[in-house]
């Protein structure tokens, strides 16, 4: 059976940790939100919850849940969390066949701090070299992710899977590909069908300032190639353009509890809406409703929708709309 998506992308055990209002004291250094906690004092937080988590793994997840077949290709430690994922994703229905455990390797993990409904994240990534495994038959859509520094042979491997068996290419690059900015890292950009990145990362990769219009960074990414450009700006909303059409969507209503997952969930939606032959203003409503639900939860996947549910939640919306920029 041929798999609708591989999610390629770093697999981590998250411990969730709820940081209780009294004790996380915030202020503003530059224009940065500052948490801060006693030093060199036991702390007692609310709650701690441990969960198989990385954008790879919650996007395969979110696109099952939407209906389609996906996998992940992951390199990882071979130890626990190994097993964990490994039990976690066949239990949600996303095959494995494409994880591999590896001697040697260090454990990818994130420390998520949550204060306030925000989460701020201590991360170790894997030191696993990314190759792509045999995959038989070539998946329709290919989802990359958040790697270690060992991801230039993969990128090349994937613009060659693209000329050779059409396979699309949805781009969510990790900071360290941002910030090396390798000749593959731009291949990659030019072969990509979908690039996610946020406001941020937007300004990075093309040098200019996040507050730049953002009409010149969806212009200035898509010239370096990807048909269709996704920015997210947090609370803010999130951002499309094709070439032709600029749409911005605001935040979709609901209560926020932890942000983990958010971008995660938006890409799954937008993604799922594409996936499904819908328009990218769709897309931009599935993937907010879907980011909406997420953050109503500790953790990056239960809240994740079906179709059913989020056209059901914009049919109560009636008033929620996207616009032209």
């Amino acid at each position: 059976m041929q798999i609708d998506l591989l999610a390629i992308g770093d697999i981590k055990l998250d411990a969730f940790i709820s940081i209780p209002d009294k004790i996380g004291e915030t202020f503003t250094r530059g224009k940065t939100e500052v948490v801060a906690v006693p030093n060199g004092r036991k702390t007692i937080v609310d709650d701690i919850d441990l969960q198989i988590a990385g954008t790879a793994p919650n996007v395969a997840t979110g696109l099952r849940r939407l209906g389609f077949h996906t996998g992940v290709y992951a390199e990882m430690a071979k130890g626990p969390i190994h097993i964990m994922a490994v039990d976690e994703l066949m239990s949600r229905k996303v095959a494995t066949d494409f994880i591999r455990a590896r001697r040697g390797l260090k454990p990818a993990f994130a420390a998520v701090l949550n204060h306030k409904g925000e989460s701020t994240q201590l991360v170790l990534q894997s030191s696993g070299e990314y190759r792509l495994p045999h995959l038989g038959e070539a998946p329709k859509w290919v989802h990359l992710s958040e790697l270690g520094d060992s991801y230039e042979a993969l990128f090349k491997q994937l613009v060659k899977l693209k000329k050779r068996h059409g396979t699309k290419i949805s781009f969510n690059p990790g900071s360290i590909q941002i910030k090396e900015r390798s000749d593959a890292f731009f291949a990659l950009l030019k072969s990509a069908d979908i690039l996610f990145v946020n406001r941020a990362e937007a300004a990075s990769i093309v040098k200019k300032k996040p507050s730049k219009d953002i009409k010149t960074l969806l212009s200035k990414l898509h010239d370096l190639g990807p048909d269709i450009v996704v920015i997210t700006d947090g609370r803010e909303g999130a951002y499309v353009y094709n070439g032709n059409d600029a749409l911005f969507s605001p935040m979709f209503p609901g209560e926020r509890v932890e942000a983990t997952g958010a971008g995660d969930a938006f890409s799954t939606g937008f993604l799922g809406a594409i996936m499904n032959d819908e328009s990218i203003e769709d897309g931009l409503k599935w993937g907010s409703v879907n980011s909406a639900q997420v953050v109503q939860f500790v953790g990056p996947v239960e809240g994740l929708q079906n179709i059913a549910r989020i056209k059901s939640h914009l049919k109560r919306q009636r008033d929620y709309k996207t616009k032209t920029i």
